[in-house]
């Protein structure tokens, strides 16, 4: 009976997602936050008692403490006085709340690359795929903000004549980009024993929404001039001025791409997150395109990321 009881206590954790539960060797359990595992002993507060005192229990006197993220360390799985056969631990589900800073590239086959830094803030869910392993399927919703800006010198300028009439004049290109990454990830979280820290490596695809691209040029007052002058011999009017020039890279006819920017792209992507304690989480991952953005054109994305866990 007394072993039915004990392998009952153990299960608790299922029901009760709120706080530590130690398991005593007696079958006995205490509902609390762990502070601390040292080599010799657990330092914790009651759970109906945070603010008060911290306590103290020696590791030989614990079967196993069930921690409200899920995970279990079985202390008595060498000791041969209690008898009882320790289920497995329990998996469960996590949301995470992120902030990225990427560093992305349009990767041209022709003509120089385009190197963009961004931040991305978005959730996540991570479902147990079975509550006894610790492999994971992760999927949110991540906004994501990228820019590029670059000053370009502008080749020599002719007139109908073909003499010079400007040359290594600057011309400013900015592009702000805007999207919404629906990220399909699994996950396998490895725990470091007798520590908080653990760390899962991941592989996924992305779906990626494009919401906004837009480029925008600027020329300098003196090329300016000399831009109006040589369009004024042709009968036209210059496009680019020095208040800039919008183009939308998602419609059709844009001056900088063949041809307009897609507005979904499905990627892959590789990493791995690092766990410090039960909120806090590191990452850093790297992935490129699968489908093109444009005709020759695909994203490459470096990103270091930091979440909060819940």
């Amino acid at each position: 009976m007394k072993k039915i009881v004990f392998v009952l206590l153990s299960l608790v954790p299922i029901y009760v997602m709120a706080q530590d539960v130690i398991v005593k060797k007696d079958g006995s359990t205490i509902l609390s936050r762990i502070l601390e595992v040292s080599s010799s002993e657990v330092r914790y507060k009651k759970y109906s008692n945070l603010d008060g005192p911290t306590y103290t229990i020696e590791k030989s006197k614990i079967q196993i403490i069930n921690f409200e993220n899920g995970d279990s360390e079985d202390f008595g799985r060498n000791s041969y006085n209690s008898g009882v056969n320790i289920k497995s631990p329990i998996y469960n589900d996590w949301n995470s709340i992120y902030v990225k800073y990427n560093s992305s590239t349009i990767a041209l086959k022709e003509g120089d690359d385009k190197t963009f830094s961004g931040l991305s803030v978005g959730y996540t869910h991570s479902f147990s795929v079975l509550k006894t392993s610790p492999l994971f399927f992760e999927t949110g919703a991540i906004i994501q903000y990228l820019f590029s800006s670059r000053k370009v010198n502008a080749l020599d300028v002719y007139d109908l004549d073909k003499r010079i009439i400007g040359t290594e004049h600057q011309i400013k290109d900015k592009i702000d980009y805007l999207s919404i990454n629906i990220p399909l990830n699994l996950l396998y979280k490895i725990n470091i024993p007798n520590s908080q820290l653990s760390f899962a490596p991941f592989l996924g695809v992305v779906g990626r929404f494009n919401l906004y691209a837009n480029e925008r040029t600027k020329t300098g007052e003196d090329l300016q001039k000399k831009l109006d002058y040589l369009a004024s011999l042709l009968g036209a009017t210059s496009e680019f001025n020095s208040t800039g020039h919008d183009d939308n890279l998602l419609k059709k006819n844009n001056h900088f791409y063949e041809d307009k920017w897609g507005v979904f792209q499905i990627g892959w992507h590789i990493g791995t997150n690092v766990y410090f304690n039960k909120h806090i989480m590191a990452g850093v991952s790297y992935g490129t395109d699968l489908m093109e953005i444009t005709k020759d054109t695909k994203l490459k994305n470096l990103s270091v990321s930091l979440a909060y866990i819940f």
